[in-house]
Formats: structure tokens, sequence, C-alpha cells
């Protein structure tokens, strides 16, 4: 949710400022707990994909906001593309996603009231 607030620039500030992600984060309906979106920064931080003084996306975050996979995994991919495993991985992913297609549609034996 972080990295998709400074995508779309809808909490443009830093961590402390009144248009940051936490002040932004804290106007939902059932915002998160502080210490969540904390946690949350603080990983992003850690793993290279926000700078830590504007919380500015870097390059990872640019990426990492456009793929729907938790951070440590979305850089785990973005490393494989980096080093030309992407071959590999690309089956990796496709023999996941069909293997929840075959689940979901009944054909590995999922009960009927998942369809």
């Amino acid at each position: 949710m972080c990295l998709q607030c400074k995508k779309l620039h809808l909490a443009p500030g830093g961590f402390h400022d009144a248009d940051g992600i936490p002040a932004f984060l804290a106007k939902a309906l059932t915002p998160p707990h502080p210490k969540s979106i904390a946690n949350a920064l603080e990983l992003l931080v850690e793993i290279g994909a926000m700078e830590e003084d504007t919380n500015n996306l870097t390059d990872l975050g640019k990426c990492l906001s456009v793929i729907s996979l938790e951070p440590r995994v979305g850089k785990m991919v973005g490393e494989k593309h980096e080093s030309y495993l992407v071959c590999e991985l690309d089956a990796l992913i496709f023999c996941c996603q069909m293997l929840f297609l075959f689940v979901w549609s009944g054909y590995l034996g999922a009960p009927t009231w998942m369809l």
C-alpha cells in the first residue's frame, strides 16, 4: 500500500510530514495501525525500495509498485531479472499460475464450494 501511495503521488511527503504516507493512510475508513505502517516503511527502506529521508521511490521501489508480490519476494524477482535468470523464473511463475488455475477450476479435486 505504501508503494502505491508513492507511485500515485497520493502521499508526496516524508514519514513525519503532514502529507506523508502515515498521514494519508490514517484518513482511511479502517486505517492500518501506525506501527504496521512504520514497519512497512522500515522494510521498504531496508531493502532499498525507498529513500530513508524523503520516502521517495528508488528504481527498485518503482519496479515493486508494479508487481503484486510481497516486497522481499519482488526484490528477489528483480535480482533474478538482473542476473539473466529470467527464463527459469518465468517458467516457475507460469507453473505456479497454472497450478492455481487447476486448483480453482476443479481439475485437482478442489471442493465444489470453492468453484
